[in-house]
């Protein structure tokens, strides 16, 4: 049985490493529990590690991993990650997105984020507008893949990377037609790994 201090810190862990992909540092901690001092903050984690809720990793920083929840807690079961949702030009909203954790395979949360497709991708991507796609940042893709990229107007698209031309390249959707358009390397801004439709 835990204290409501340690089950409002593992809630507190879970919520964040889910989130950044990391866990928070200690002042953050205290700050979130009302706690005035690191040392409340120490004895809470020595607690949660020794009844099995929590690991720390040895020689790294900030690494501590929830492994389990409490069975009352509702997000034991629910399987569920909040991802922040990007405008068309991939900046912050201050909104977030609930999805199932499956569909981010082993990406981590942190590494991920969700945006809503604009216009009008290539057909062989299956991505239509409207469509909800959670991405994972990173600047290289295979080909064939659907990834997003930044226009030069700053405006994020999804395009289907290919690398048969000289350099990168990716291709776009334009006028009724997928055509081959050169992108610089770093402007491809992340991976599309899922896609959720609503079809209301």
């Amino acid at each position: 049985m835990l204290t409501a201090k340690q089950k409002d810190l593992l809630l507190f862990l879970h919520r964040w490493t889910t989130a950044q992909g990391t866990a928070p540092s200690f002042e953050e901690m205290a700050q979130a529990l009302g706690l005035k001092s690191k040392s409340g903050v120490h004895r809470l984690i020595s607690a949660l590690e020794e009844r099995g809720y929590i690991v720390r990793l040895p020689h790294r920083a900030r690494a501590i991993e929830v492994v389990r929840l409490p069975q009352d807690c509702p997000e034991a079961d629910r399987g569920e990650v909040d991802l922040p949702l990007l405008d068309a030009s991939l900046a912050e909203t201050g909104r977030r997105m609930t999805v199932p954790a499956r569909l981010l395979g082993d990406a981590k949360p942190g590494t991920c984020f969700a945006m809503t497709a604009q216009g009008r991708a290539p057909s062989t991507t299956g991505i239509m507008p409207g469509d909800t796609v959670i991405v994972q940042r990173c600047d290289a893709a295979p080909d064939g893949a659907p990834v997003v990229v930044l226009g030069s107007g700053g405006a994020a698209n999804i395009a289907q990377h290919t690398s048969s031309y000289t350099g990168p390249h990716a291709a776009v959707a334009g006028g009724g037609r997928t055509v081959a358009r050169a992108i610089a390397p770093l402007a491809i801004q992340g991976r599309v790994i899922a896609l959720v439709r609503s079809y209301l």
